[in-house]
């Protein structure tokens, strides 16, 4: 069994529709993209909340430094601008950090999408915690690794169980009773 995999919705009987076999699957195709990004913005979308809940309490006890975010923007030619820091940090957790757990979920170690989204946010944790540490030492590095460790399976556990139950509530999502179509 493929992991979260969200199953084209099925079409019509025969002679109910005219579209040609290949029309047909155009569609269903597009239908299943269609609700495997909604999916994953709004997992993601979730995930980014939890996460940011906790970074802002690291940032609160003076744990976490938000200046490298604000590097995020520089790295990409918006100058030391925080709020467009996070706003890039946000996309990839919206965007591009689900894509990559739907790809590879089948091979993360968990027994549910939650729990395989703990073990990937501790892989991406181990990332975050070196590149936006900013010198702290003593019981202030430990504070900054425990926080961002939690920040980081707060988002997989979110994500995780967001994928597992909106697959499951979007089960009969049809692309043709969307407004525009």
């Amino acid at each position: 069994m493929r992991f979260l995999f969200i199953a084209p919705v099925p079409r019509g009987t025969a002679g109910e529709d005219r579209r040609s076999a290949a029309e047909e699957n155009t569609v269903e195709e597009c239908a299943s993209l269609l609700r495997e990004g909604v999916i994953g913005v709004a997992a993601g979308s979730a995930a980014m909340v939890a996460m940011t809940g906790v970074l802002l309490g690291g940032v609160a006890v003076g744990a976490l430094d938000p200046a490298p975010i604000a590097g995020l923007a520089a790295i990409v030619g918006f100058g030391e601008n925080r709020l467009a820091g996070y706003v890039l940090l946000s996309a990839a957790g919206v965007v591009l950090w689900p894509s990559l757990f739907v790809a590879i979920g089948e091979r993360v170690p968990g027994r549910s999408a939650s729990l395989r989204g703990l073990s990937f946010g501790t892989v991406m944790w181990s990332g975050f915690v070196l590149a936006f540490r900013t010198g702290q030492t003593g019981s202030t590095l430990a504070l900054y690794a425990v926080l961002t460790l939690l920040a980081h399976w707060a988002y997989g556990f979110v994500l995780g169980a967001a994928f597992e139950l909106l697959a499951e509530r979007m089960a009969d999502f049809d692309i043709e009773n969307l407004p525009f179509v």
